[in-house]
């Protein structure tokens, strides 16, 4: 019975899930500065350092076909040339998915900065960076990097980078893009550590219990000096 109760409830979950997210097509044209139609084009929902993740290539007449998934929010794709010296990028409402853009492009811009961290003596070891375009927070870039480094081509519009990484907290830039910017250097960033690095070879904390199986509340950690200590820790993003 409980096997049964099981899978009728994964059936439901599988169910509900494909009703929130569906194949979507979005089709456009793209032209260049003049109003030409463009081929050779780069089209994608999302960019992963600096490439675009699957999507499309326009044909001889500029045109494009996208699959994407269709959800509860707004999506956005992002054109860029051949060259990667234009583009543009055009948001999408689910219910508009089925109507045909002329996208035209204009200059891209440059955005890139270093990260260091004070509060660790040094860069963090593995930093990300998402490009999202504002006012949604729609994810359009990422950029990871071992390097504490990141650099976006985007064009013109208002965007939002989510900025985290190895031992650091996270932390939020909004920024408007004009065409004629070219370049735009944000410097090095300085992120602050998490309060777990920051108690790296630091004796920990006192700790209370608050609920436990078989432990009293009122229990301490020290008093389990001498003995092994398993901590599980649990999180999600």
């Amino acid at each position: 019975m409980m096997k049964r109760m099981l899978g009728i409830m994964c059936l439901a979950a599988v169910a509900a899930t494909s009703a929130q997210a569906q194949e979507g097509t979005i089709t456009g044209t793209v032209v260049d500065g003049s109003g030409k139609p463009l081929e050779g084009a780069s089209v994608a929902t999302i960019w992963l350092e600096g490439r675009p993740a699957g999507g499309a290539t326009t044909d001889a007449d500029g045109k494009f076909t996208l699959q994407t998934r269709t959800s509860s929010r707004a999506v956005a794709v992002l054109v860029m040339d051949e060259d990667c010296k234009r583009g543009v990028v055009s948001r999408y409402d689910p219910g508009s998915f089925d109507e045909e853009r002329t996208l035209e492009l204009k200059r891209l811009v440059k955005v890139h900065g270093k990260f260091t961290s004070t509060r660790l003596g040094e860069a963090p070891s593995w930093t990300n960076v998402y490009a999202n375009l504002m006012p949604e927070r729609i994810r359009v870039g990422r950029y990871s990097s071992r390097e504490a480094e990141f650099s976006f081509l985007l064009p013109p519009g208002d965007y939002q980078f989510h900025m985290y990484g190895t031992d650091v907290k996270k932390q939020y830039i909004l920024r408007s893009i004009e065409g004629n910017e070219g370049v735009i250097d944000l410097g090095t960033i300085d992120l602050d550590a998490t309060e777990i690095a920051k108690m790296y070879g630091k004796r920990p904390p006192v700790w209370t219990v608050t609920d436990a199986r078989a432990v009293d509340k009122k229990i301490q950690l020290s008093a389990y000096k001498g003995k092994y200590v398993l901590l599980e820790f649990w999180g999600y993003w």
